[in-house]
């Protein structure tokens, strides 16, 4: 099983681009692959995600992420094949709500080529919507998920949603890591779709201008593919329902030292009162150089106020050896939750005195 998307063994090579849709409410959306980065209209929300923190829109504020076709790379599907996924929850769906789109909006020679995806009503029933069309068509060719789509999307609840374009054959969703009961030929538009609209979440951009619909609810780690994603490799993203981080923390990323030096006698407070900033569950490590005995205490305000309870705590008895870093003998770490107000210390139980350097570490994730 991978730790993360970003180095998935086969996966990794076929995205085109991802976006994490973790940054704050009326912010740019970073691409974590390329630089296709998701401006902000009308101050989409934040909620709580699969992976951390998710992207919210309310279609009654026709809020949406778009990037101008002028502005994207391989965005635009041309002749490959290509494919969509990403986890959405659901709100109002009283009619038409927007995932994504670039095109494909009506039956004209103008906005029938390119691709959208979206939900609909259907007797009670949230289904699955896509439309397509090539450059050469005035008609757009569209898809729904049956009502009995099993599993089901049900509102107020994450499903993971795969899109699959066979150019020269058909079109396949996945819901939830099941197959959908019915698929759509798309051999008939094969030819290139490379079309004026905007790519957005949220909305469906108009050639020529403008959106259509917007969407109703919370889209989590959005990822677009120049290639077929295999059985196998959607099964790693879906991962039993939990998916899969873009990035983790040890395995993907450098830790930042803070070099910081300490002398003390008894308790010691390393770090003080600060909020945890980054967008992953944050991860503390203390190297120390020498074999003494201490423990790292996490303190967490339960009323973000001034009283504090230790809510984590690392022994010096179960540390580990660190072989990596020369003159340092001990270590311990914790995970700091998301957003959490927190304190680190490192206390000596011994209260005699500690002569040693010790190494804070804090993985963020950029």
């Amino acid at each position: 099983m991978p730790i993360s998307l970003s180095k998935h063994p086969t996966l990794a090579a076929k995205i085109v681009s991802h976006w994490r849709l973790r940054e704050a409410a009326g912010t740019t959306r970073l691409d974590s692959k390329s630089s296709n980065n998701l401006t902000d209209n009308n101050t989409v929300g934040v909620v709580v995600g699969v992976q951390a923190n998710a992207a919210n829109f309310e279609t009654t504020s026709s809020q949406y992420l778009s990037i101008a076709d002028a502005s994207q790379t391989g965005l635009d599907p041309l002749t490959g094949d290509f494919a969509y996924s990403f986890w959405v929850k659901p709100d109002n769906i009283a009619s038409s709500r927007a995932i994504f789109g670039k095109g494909a909006t009506s039956n004209n020679a103008t906005e029938a080529p390119g691709v959208r995806g979206f939900l609909s009503l259907s007797s009670g029933i949230v289904r699955l919507n896509t439309s397509i069309a090539d450059n050469g068509s005035t008609t757009r060719l569209t898809h729904a998920t049956p009502t009995s789509q099993s599993p089901p999307i049900y509102t107020d609840n994450w499903s993971l949603i795969f899109m699959l374009f066979d150019r020269d054959g058909n079109y396949t969703p996945y819901i939830n890591n099941v197959v959908s009961t019915t698929v759509l030929s798309i051999a008939a538009e094969s030819g290139t779709i490379d079309v004026s609209a905007a790519f957005a979440l949220g909305a469906s951009p108009v050639n020529g201008g403008g959106q259509s619909v917007y969407g109703d609810g919370a889209i989590d780690e959005f990822t677009v593919y120049n290639a077929l994603p295999t059985v196998a490799e959607m099964t790693d993203v879906y991962n039993g329902g939990n998916g899969i981080p873009w990035v983790d923390p040890v395995a993907d990323e450098a830790w930042s030292a803070l070099g910081e030096s300490l002398l003390a006698t008894t308790a010691a407070v390393i770090r003080g009162l600060k909020q945890s900033r980054d967008r992953e569950a944050r991860r503390v490590i203390v190297r120390v150089a020498g074999t003494q005995a201490f423990r790292l205490n996490y303190f967490e305000p339960p009323d973000f106020g001034t009283s504090y309870t230790i809510a984590k705590q690392v022994a010096s008895s179960t540390v580990t050896v660190d072989g990596g870093t020369a003159g340092y003998t001990q270590s311990a770490e914790l995970d700091v939750p998301l957003g959490h107000l927190y304190k680190i210390e490192v206390y000596n139980p011994n209260a005699t005195a500690m002569n040693y350097v010790y190494d804070l570490r804090e993985y963020t994730s950029g």
